[in-house]
């Protein structure tokens, strides 16, 4: 952590957030292998958003994350994460899984995050970030105002991720 937060660990707390994480990543890893994927649509929109944007931010829902954090890791996704004591398990697992992370959220430094995100943005050619657009709690699509309004700022793309399954477990 960049700067010290408000919260401190309990000794049963640091062993969840060392052992948690590399457990997590293998079980969202072989839950989604076990998964088959019929047809990815709209890869040819995302390249082109992409080109045309310089850049995109995804948006997925809580509910949608345990896939989303499956499919985009691999593809280095900078994604902003609560600054908050849940948000440091979420964010080592991210890392494990290949994300990169700013640290932020609506009710704490999310301004601050938000900048960096989009400084990134800015500065590199193709680059891809994302958030959870619900928020901590809901409600489910469409996203919150803020998201739309810093996609418009950056001027990149926003880009939801929706995954539709036939016959599935919701979390």
């Amino acid at each position: 952590m960049a700067k010290k937060d408000k919260y401190t660990f309990s000794f049963w707390e640091k062993m969840l957030l060392r052992l948690g994480p590399p457990l997590g990543a293998r079980s969202v890893i072989a839950w989604n292998r076990s998964c088959r994927v019929v047809a990815r649509e709209d890869e040819d929109r995302e390249s082109s958003v992409l080109n045309r944007c310089g850049g995109c931010i995804y948006a997925t829902w809580h509910q949608r994350m345990f896939w989303f954090f499956y499919d985009f890791g691999s593809r280095h996704v900078t994604m902003m994460i609560s600054r908050s004591k849940d948000g440091e398990y979420a964010n080592a697992l991210a890392l494990r899984l290949g994300f990169y992370s700013v640290r932020g959220s609506n009710s704490f430094n999310g301004r601050e995050a938000m900048s960096e995100l989009i400084e990134l943005l800015k500065k590199r050619q193709g680059y891809k970030a994302g958030m959870i657009a619900d928020g901590p709690t809901g409600p489910p699509p469409p996203p919150q105002n803020g998201f739309d309004q810093d996609c418009r700022r950056n001027g990149s793309a926003d880009y939801p991720d929706d995954v539709r399954r036939q016959a599935a477990y919701r979390l």
